[in-house]
């Protein structure tokens, strides 16, 4: 049931997605940058959870992907992304070379976050105790 919460602000949390085996494709993608981009894409996680990511107005920087799916841009680095509640969770990060989205990177994303949400949602259990 753990989150890794990468930073917290007046409207929400930026949150990195966490897969079935523990890891984090947002947070180990975002270690192999340059100290420049990791500083670019922090000041951006830092307004969404200031302002909330519907106040971003800049495409260049945040920009809606797909049907519930926004992304995070600096230059060609992009790190997918849902809302839930005041919740962004970024599910990994990539290096876009072309200029459309590539749906595979969809498909990545929505695996990883099929497996976080297993492991995030509460256990439902029986009036015994047991997993339902």
């Amino acid at each position: 049931m753990t989150q890794e919460i990468f930073c917290t602000g007046r409207w929400g949390a930026i949150v990195f997605a966490i897969r079935r085996d523990g890891s984090s494709p947002a947070a180990e993608f975002l270690e192999g940058k340059s100290t420049s981009d990791q500083a670019k894409m922090l000041a951006l996680f830092k307004r969404a959870a200031d302002m909330g990511w519907m106040n971003i107005n800049n495409a260049e920087k945040f920009k809606k992907i797909a049907d519930g799916w926004f992304e995070f841009k600096c230059h060609q680095i992009r790190m997918p992304c849902y809302c839930k509640g005041r919740d962004l969770i970024i599910t990994h990060g990539f290096i876009k070379k072309k200029d459309d989205f590539p749906p595979s990177e969809i498909k990545h994303a929505e695996l990883i976050k099929s497996e976080h949400e297993a492991r995030t949602s509460p256990v439902k259990l029986d009036n015994r105790g047991k997993k339902k």
